[in-house]
């Protein structure tokens, strides 16, 4: 058996489907001028979904009117129950165009502008008709006034326009109810504590019970595959499931892969009269982190806004270890938080006590702050690719303005003009089999640099307001063997 070593978790993904969605149509027609406080109702007929525990998930409608502030529309149920969807929004603006009203939303539609293009939560100010509602938004949800009512029936979405002058119609408008299934088990999570681990580990699997029939003792089999074993270990629910409930499985004998990998487990669930399988798995990304030893760096403020000054400096004291980078240890990874509207004006580079030096990252995209941005050679794509709050690879060649990714051994001013360096390759300095020594090309001279002793300075620069730097952190974790 291999030895074992510790596990930490670092981002978990998993799917609980509420159950099948179903959208209906509604009618439409024109909405009469200034008719206020009466309302013009657009019919939806729903049929054939159980008659309980639906889920309103939204309301989408498209409304062609020359002045959007006139309009008030509120959605009815079959049961007489009613929410203000959108009251007073938009002035002289036109048009609702693919306005969709949902919880789920990012913000109420009163943030919004015409034509109101989007997701936005209901304003939910009122629960009874009325042009020009007081109170709260939010205080009304769609879940609060609908969720798990009979779904069956006609449901009403309630048009009035408030004064005269302007005209319009609803061109189309649908409702989308999401019913829980008789039969459906969700895999909500699977953990594993840190620690370091000598022999199989049992894997703890949270399965629930999204159906309304109760889920039997035994009927559930969860398999957690992305481990060393073939075929991956499996085991059942002990007890009975109520609907809505959840119960923890653990699996056992998950022999996990070894020191410093980085691995992902998958726990599927198998039960078969479930009618909804598309959210029966979840994934769990880790790496094995025993001997791993993080170091953090000062923090402090950018002060360097002129292009030659020399760069900040944020050093982290790393001590105690024993080896050689590249034979008995690597760098496993560099983490930065950095509070910055104009991140694509920075440069970062590591620079080791001997003074070796790696580009992390060149100047990248527009956006704001480096929030626990992680640089390894184990990650799948490059800066460029993401926005600056995951884990990616040190600059890749088409963010580099000098060259090929993560190699240069000599920091240039941030923005010098581009001319050649000598690079070297991103991954950590390893060692040939045998030789314990380090081998490092020497820096080959600069030609711009060398012709008058430095290259041109550019136009002077405005000055930037300064930007705190949280400290970094340094981990590093033994070699793999050559």
């Amino acid at each position: 058996m291999k030895p074992r070593h510790s596990i930490a978790a670092f981002f978990l993904l998993g799917a609980a489907l509420a159950g099948a969605q179903t959208t209906f149509n509604g009618t439409t027609g024109s909405i009469p001028d200034n008719q206020c406080p009466a309302f013009t109702e657009f019919t939806a007929n729903v049929s054939g979904l159980p008659g309980s525990g639906a889920k309103v998930e939204a309301v989408a409608v498209n409304i062609s009117h020359s002045f959007d502030g006139d309009l008030s529309l509120f959605l009815e149920s079959p049961g007489g129950i009613f929410l203000e969807l959108c009251t007073g929004n938009g002035g002289g603006g036109d048009n609702f165009t693919n306005t969709v009203f949902s919880d789920a939303g990012a913000g109420f539609v009163t943030a919004g502008s015409a034509p109101y293009t989007g997701t936005f939560k209901p304003e939910g100010r009122a629960d009874a008709l009325g042009c020009n509602p007081a109170g709260t938004l939010g205080t009304f949800t769609l879940d609060s006034q609908f969720g798990g009512s009979n779904p069956n029936g006609t449901w009403t979405l309630h048009v009035s326009d408030d004064a005269g002058g302007d005209t319009g119609s609803v061109t189309s408008w649908s409702l989308t109810i999401s019913s829980a299934l008789p039969d459906d088990v969700a895999v909500e999570s699977l953990a594993l504590a840190p620690g370091c681990f000598s022999g199989a580990q049992s894997v703890p699997v949270t399965l629930r019970n999204a159906g309304t029939n109760p889920i039997p003792a035994g009927a559930v089999s969860v398999a957690v595959a992305g481990g060393e074993n073939a075929p991956p270990p499996v085991a059942a629910n002990a007890a009975p499931i109520a609907p809505g409930a959840t119960a923890v499985v653990s699996v056992p004998g998950v022999d996990l892969p070894t020191d410093g990998k980085r691995y992902t487990l998958t726990a599927a669930a198998t039960y078969a009269p479930d009618s909804a399988p598309e959210n029966n798995s979840a994934s769990l990304a880790t790496q094995n982190l025993c001997n791993v030893t993080a170091f953090a760096g000062a923090g402090g403020t950018l002060t360097r806004d002129n292009c030659d000054d020399p760069p900040d400096a944020f050093p982290a004291a790393v001590s105690g270890l024993a080896g050689l980078l590249g034979c008995e240890l690597k760098i496993d990874r560099v983490t930065i938080d950095v509070t910055t509207p104009t991140p694509h004006e920075l440069n970062f580079f590591l620079r080791s006590p001997d003074g070796r030096v790696l580009d992390l990252f060149t100047r990248g995209r527009p956006g704001a702050n480096f929030t626990g941005t992680t640089f390894t050679d184990d990650a799948p794509r490059g800066i460029e690719n993401f926005s600056h709050r995951r884990t990616i690879r040190p600059t890749p060649a088409s963010s580099s303005p000098r060259g090929s990714p993560g190699r240069s051994n000599a920091i240039p001013p941030a923005h010098r003009t581009p001319s050649p360096l000598p690079m070297r390759s991103p991954e950590p300095i390893r060692m040939a089999p045998g030789n314990c020594s380090p081998t490092m090309n020497s820096p080959a001279p600069n030609p711009a640099a060398s012709r008058r002793g430095r290259s041109p300075s550019p136009p002077p620069m405005a000055p930037r307001a300064r930007r705190p730097m949280p400290p970094p952190s340094i981990s590093a974790r033994p070699a793999a063997p050559a």
